[in-house]
């Protein structure tokens, strides 16, 4: 994969980078034992696979998979609390990247590739990572679905596509990575080791079980 072509690259954050299930199923927990509490919803066990089939989805499709009864004010109160725990985690210290994550945004930004950063999630969580991070040394923009009313991805990529112009390949481990992709003909890796079953990322024209794997498809100049 070479080429001018392949000048930018458009990454998904959470299950692509970000290896979210360190921090997503306590804070879930931690909501969700509240909400038994308050008499919102019946005590019962939830196993991490069941909380990270979540990761990827935006807070508004994640309510209505989630708990479709739920009232806005409900949505509102238990995703904040979500939030704040997964944010106090990542500015504690408690945000894990994947491995080896580092060192191939390095080598990208340094054989010439422009990288940026879509993900289905609210402003202050993208925030929170890239500060914890230092993201500014490899990443010319960040786009947190929030700050679009939490539209599909797909859509939110012609303002993107405005404030960045060139062309791009997806990275990306869920369907809404794919379909970003296929619906604003782009090219798209997809990423094994994320949330994602096989059948989502049967658009990709590639796919990786370790991240690594960009420094080969990515080469030099």
């Amino acid at each position: 994969m070479s080429g001018q072509s392949m000048k930018q690259l458009l990454f998904d954050y959470d299950g692509t980078l970000h290896d979210s299930a360190a921090i997503y199923p306590p804070a879930f927990r931690k909501m969700y034992r509240k909400m038994v509490l308050d008499g919102v919803a019946p005590q019962r066990e939830w196993a991490d696979e069941e909380i990270t089939c979540w990761l990827g989805y935006n807070a508004m499709d994640m309510w209505r998979d989630f708990m479709p009864n739920a009232t806005p004010e409900q949505r509102d109160f238990y995703g904040a609390e979500i939030g704040r725990e997964m944010i106090q985690t990542i500015r504690d210290g408690g945000a894990r990247l994947y491995p080896h994550t580092l060192e191939v945004l390095e080598e990208l930004k340094r054989r010439g590739y422009s990288m940026l950063i879509l993900s289905n999630c609210k402003e202050e969580y993208l925030q929170a990572h890239r500060e914890s991070f230092d993201f500014d040394q490899f990443f010319s923009g960040y786009y947190a679905a929030e700050t679009y009313d939490f539209m599909p991805k797909h859509e939110i990529f012609s303002t993107i596509q405005m404030e960045h112009p060139g062309t791009f390949t997806v990275v990306g481990d869920r369907f809404h990575d794919m379909e970003l992709a296929r619906r604003n003909h782009l090219p798209a890796v997809g990423c094994r080791y994320g949330f994602g079953t096989e059948s989502e990322l049967d658009y990709a024209q590639h796919t990786i079980q370790d991240i690594r794997e960009l420094l080969e498809l990515f080469p030099g100049r």
